[in-house]
């Protein structure tokens, strides 16, 4: 794989299937075909509802959001099996989401060359590889649906085999029950059905492993954020967020191999004062037992520089009695003062 160079077209290859997205950029230099990015993805369940035309029209928008910084502001080449796609500026009385990709797509310039899908070699490839750990996560799923008592009495309620009010054991399973409307059987399974996406409904027993596999083993330890947007967008289950949250947390190898927090911290550096008695430090002293002449304060000064203190008896410890004291006893003796710093006022 190699960077980009200015002075040839790029080259975008899409390619869609029935379940997911291949892309493949690349560039001829010196009549030799220069790889420069791949890139591939699992169509949600929504977007598996699409026309043909739909969800390659799909492929070539996450394509330019994908090598945005790569196609922006320079000519392209869509390569694509779609022959309808060499057509997009004609396409007529569009409907409000092929507009809306028609305006992502107005702000790039490139032309359309069909190919065979035999041709399109790479992207189609791409397009065809689903990970195996989510169909395998898929089919645990729907097998241990078969053997969860409470999942069936849920499947036997949506088909209307039993009634509404069979006792469900599980709070858990009852937590499902109450989307009750939300539920359907598709060949065989349940499914949670909210806005036209489809999540698989998972058993309490696999909910535990499905997320450790998730954050473990398809996608190397991601975070929580990430976790969830893998597993949310195919798979529903009660406190899906507070389950993912605990296991993340609970990691033994993300907390090994966690760094530590990098909120930035300067090293404390004291100022130091450039000559003797220029900078005092002050602070007040009492109550005390009243002396003979009223005082029940002792103000403190002591010089940052040499260490020196003094100490003299006050009746009251404002600000006017501090700055009056200061400069009859202190100030007048030791000449100039250019700062004095207290906890409770500065002179």
């Amino acid at each position: 794989m190699k960077f980009p160079v200015d002075s040839q077209p790029l080259h975008l290859h899409t390619d869609a299937l029935g379940h997911s997205l291949g892309l493949q950029l690349s560039q001829m230099i010196n009549n030799s075909e220069c790889l420069i990015a791949f890139a591939s993805r699992k169509l949600k369940p929504a977007e598996m509802n699409y026309s043909t035309t739909d969800r390659e029209m799909l492929a070539l928008v996450w394509a330019t959001k994908t090598f945005r910084h790569y196609l922006l502001g320079r000519h392209f080449v869509i390569h694509s099996d779609h022959n309808p796609l060499k057509y997009l500026s004609e396409f007529r009385d569009v409907h409000n989401r092929r507009a809306r990709w028609l305006s992502i797509l107005s702000e790039f310039n490139f032309s359309v060359q069909y190919v065979q899908g035999k041709q399109n070699v790479v992207a189609d490839s791409l397009s065809r590889i689903v990970s195996g750990l989510t169909l395998q996560c898929e089919l645990d799923a729907k097998n241990e649906q078969t053997l969860d008592e409470g999942i069936r009495t849920i499947m036997d309620i949506v088909e209307g085999k039993i009634d509404r009010n069979q006792d469900v054991k599980s709070e858990f399973n009852k937590k499902i029950l109450n989307n009750l409307n939300k539920l359907v059987i598709i060949e065989g399974s349940l499914y949670y059905v909210n806005n036209g996406s489809q999540r698989l409904v998972i058993p309490e027993k696999i909910c535990n492993d499905l997320v450790n596999k998730v954050h473990t083993e398809d996608l190397a330890h991601i975070g929580v954020r990430k976790t969830t947007q893998s597993l949310q967008n195919y798979y529903f289950w009660p406190n899906m967020i507070d389950l993912i949250d605990r296991v993340v947390a609970d990691c033994k190898t993300c907390q090994k191999n966690k760094g530590p927090p990098k909120t930035p911290k300067a090293p404390l550096q004291p100022i130091w004062p450039d000559n003797a008695f220029t900078d005092w430090h002050v602070d007040f002293m009492g109550p005390l037992p009243v002396t003979s002449k009223g005082n029940r304060y002792a103000i403190i000064f002591v010089d940052r520089c040499t260490k020196w203190v003094e100490a003299f008896p006050l009746a009251d410890q404002t600000a006017l009695e501090a700055a009056h004291c200061f400069v009859k006893n202190s100030l007048t003796f030791w000449s100039a003062s250019i700062n004095s710093f207290g906890p409770r006022a500065t002179i």
